[in-house]
């Protein structure tokens, strides 16, 4: 079964002797907020994890396995099913809204590859392209090696969309580069 995890930066300094119940009140808050979601039913499960490198650091494991998606192959073309794509992003993003609030999530790579394929259909007003894979890009927090950044390339007959996100959502930069056959 596929599914996303989702960590959300919950946690703050919490009193050693209050950890248990701290993360037991949290769990059940949002397990709370997901059987609220009034959107539609939310198949998922909430957990905690240590992500620390030496020293705790706790984080909410939000899993959700009601959305079925993988990021396409290679080559795949994205026009061929922008329409879902986008309805899938939409969905999640207003999940999203609803569960994490203000609070600061590390995204699944499913989701980053939604905001970086909505990204560059609105800015081009095309849907002809191909998927060409995406990267990891170097993180300076050790703690987040295991949820760097990515760099998603897609390709339109001789332009080339790079479009780098961090894990939290945010679009880095992007880059769009003509690719000139026959130059030499």
């Amino acid at each position: 079964m596929q599914s996303m995890e989702t960590l959300i930066l919950e946690f703050g300094e919490i009193d050693d002797s209050a950890v248990s119940k701290v993360e037991l009140a949290t769990v059940l808050h949002y397990s709370n907020l997901i059987q609220t979601y009034t959107n539609q039913s939310v198949n998922s499960s909430v957990s905690i994890r240590n992500i620390g490198k030496g020293a705790d650091w706790s984080v909410i494991v939000l899993t959700i396995t009601s959305i079925f998606f993988i990021i396409p192959e290679a080559q795949k073309k994205i026009r061929e099913s922008v329409e879902e794509w986008q309805s899938i992003f939409k969905e999640l993003k207003s999940i999203y809204s609803w569960i994490v609030k203000k609070k600061t999530a590390l995204y699944p790579n499913q989701y980053l590859f939604l905001i970086a394929l909505n990204s560059v259909v609105a800015k081009t007003n095309n849907n002809e392209f191909v998927f060409l894979g995406f990267k990891s890009l170097p993180e300076e927090n050790p703690d987040l090696d295991k949820y760097p950044s990515l760099l998603f390339s897609f390709v339109n007959q001789q332009q080339i969309y790079q479009v780098a996100i961090s894990r939290t959502g945010v679009i880095l930069w992007e880059n769009q580069l003509q690719v000139l056959l026959n130059a030499f």
